[in-house]
C-alpha cells in the first residue's frame, strides 16, 4: 500500500529542567499525535522508546512515573485532556 523506504525511523527529544513545560508522557503523546496527523498508518508500526541519562538527579523517579503512565495510557489521557482544555 505504502512504499517502505526505511526499516527504522528514530525520533528524539530532550527533557530537562530547562524545558519544564511538558512531561515526558505529554511529549510522547504529542509525537504520537503528530504521526497520526501525518499518516494514521504509522500508528500500526512497532515503537521502541529509549530513555537515557538515568544517572542524572531525579531521573529514575521521572522514568518510573513515565513507565506507570504508559502502562495506564487511557487513565492518563483523560487527565491530560482535562489539563489541556
Amino acid at each position: 500500500m505504502y512504499p517502505t523506504y526505511t526499516q527504522v525511523d528514530v525520533h528524539g527529544f530532550q527533557l530537562s529542567y530547562k524545558t519544564p513545560f511538558r512531561s515526558a508522557f505529554e511529549t510522547v503523546q504529542l509525537l504520537t499525535k503528530e504521526l497520526e496527523l501525518y499518516d494514521e498508518w504509522l500508528l500500526n508500526k512497532p515503537v521502541i522508546l529509549v530513555i537515557n541519562k538515568l544517572d542524572l538527579p531525579g531521573a529514575k523517579a521521572r522514568c518510573e512515573e513515565l513507565v506507570q503512565q504508559l502502562q495506564h495510557v487511557q487513565d492518563c489521557l483523560l487527565e491530560l485532556n482535562y489539563r489541556w482544555i
